[in-house]
């Protein structure tokens, strides 16, 4: 089978659906990468078909901005001033490729509306994925999308506070590409795409989040899509630090908060040594550093995070998933979007502790780094999900499979 697979925003959001492509063409079938064309080296190291859509956008230009990662605006701003933009474009050209192509169906993020909308035009199915569980705005299993976390016994009743402030801040906006479109506005265009969807992936482990009786129709949990094969190589600087002592803290910053690097990491990089352990900081390199500390700009965390004692990072899905995967103790300090609630879902879990972004000093670090450390229980759990998480049939093939099951059936689309 033939499937434009479409995704776009930072290598968090691209990089599962190019796993998920490859192991769509491990199983025989022919996936066509549709992505922004900044991310044309990656999808070409894969040796599958590539094909440019929308207007370059490349996340080095925002990587870090306060606009974009203000707790309260980040999302809002991203959505309306970076995926936005790319709606009317990517109908327009994703409508252009089914109608060459004539493809058995359409693998979409979430976000990449003007995919959906293509795909419905063009009476091709559609199926889309979604990274993080909040996405979903169940009240059964209630998310937050704050750095405010309300009590247990009274979150499931306000999650109708975010679904109004959703239809407000993501599907109003939606209404000028419409008329641009000609196509209807619908107030609540946000709730649509989980409505209307084909199948929704959702891409966590249900050890993390199980599925929930209010979870999107025709959605399935499939689990984390971790590139397959085995871990990279690592620089031999990186390598001789590692073996040259104790396993250090590693602290990760992702690709949206890598530019902030030289704002946080020296002084969390004092904290690690204030409590006599190395660390090893990956996102920035870094001069005048303390003794027992490596800054390097760019690590593969598959690699890096097993050999951790902790971890501390800015809850991005990718992120959370190597972390937790790597069965270590996680401090997680998340910026904005959906990191609240994946540092509140690892939290629960037992594996980790959350600390606000305002209060990522060197004292407050030091602070908790050491309760973490300290915790045998925190360890212990962190080293169980670990083992479960790796024992899980992979995502990305999983969700390959659903894929697969679900273009070659009969069943109509939505």
């Amino acid at each position: 089978m033939r499937i434009v697979v479409n995704a776009f925003g930072t290598a968090g959001d691209v990089n599962p659906f190019i796993a998920i492509a490859r192991a769509l063409a491990a199983l025989g079938h022919e996936p066509i990468l549709a992505l922004n064309p900044a991310c044309e080296a990656a999808a070409k190291e894969t040796g599958l078909r590539f094909v440019p859509v929308g207007p370059r956008w490349d996340v080095d230009e925002v990587a870090g901005l306060e606009r974009y990662l203000d707790p309260n605006q980040g999302g809002i701003n991203v959505w309306k001033e970076i995926c936005l933009p790319n709606v009317a474009p990517t109908y327009r050209e994703l409508g252009e490729l089914i109608s060459q192509e004539r493809p058995d169906g359409v693998f979409a993020h979430f976000l990449c509306v003007g995919a959906q909308w293509a795909a419905r035009a063009a009476q091709v199915r559609c199926a889309i994925a979604t990274l993080a569980p909040c996405w979903w705005c169940s009240a059964e299993r209630p998310a937050i999308f704050a750095p405010q976390v309300p009590p247990r016994w009274l979150h499931r009743h306000l999650m109708w506070v975010p679904r109004i402030a959703i239809d407000f801040t993501i599907s109003k906006p939606m209404a000028p590409v419409c008329r641009e479109l000609g196509r209807p506005f619908r107030k609540d265009e946000y709730f649509r795409i989980f409505q209307e969807a084909d199948l929704d992936l959702g891409l966590w482990s249900p050890a993390l989040r199980p599925p929930a009786s209010d979870d999107p129709p025709r959605s399935q949990v499939v689990g984390f899509p971790f590139q397959p094969g085995a871990a990279p190589q690592l620089d031999p600087k990186i390598g001789a630090f590692l073996e040259s002592g104790p396993a250090p803290v590693v602290i990760g910053l992702g690709t949206s908060v890598r530019n902030l690097g030289p704002q946080f990491l020296p002084g969390v990089a004092r904290a690690c040594a204030r409590l006599g352990r190395r660390s090893l900081l990956v996102g920035a390199e870094l001069p005048d550093l303390p003794e027992g500390a490596l800054a390097v700009r760019a690590a593969p965390y598959s690699a890096v995070f097993p050999r951790a004692e902790a971890i501390v990072h800015h809850g991005g899905a990718g992120t959370t998933a190597e972390a937790l995967r790597a069965g270590k103790p996680t401090l997680i300090a998340p910026f904005a979007s959906d990191q609240f609630d994946n540092a509140l879902n690892a939290e629960r879990a037992g594996v980790s502790r959350t600390l606000p972004r305002a209060k990522l000093t060197e004292a407050s670090v030091a602070a908790a780094l050491a309760k973490l450390l300290a915790s045998a229980e925190t360890k212990e759990r962190a080293a169980r999900l670990g083992e479960v998480l790796r024992a899980e049939p992979p995502g990305a093939e999983a969700a390959a499979g659903a894929l697969a099951a679900f273009f070659s059936s009969r069943a109509p689309a939505y």
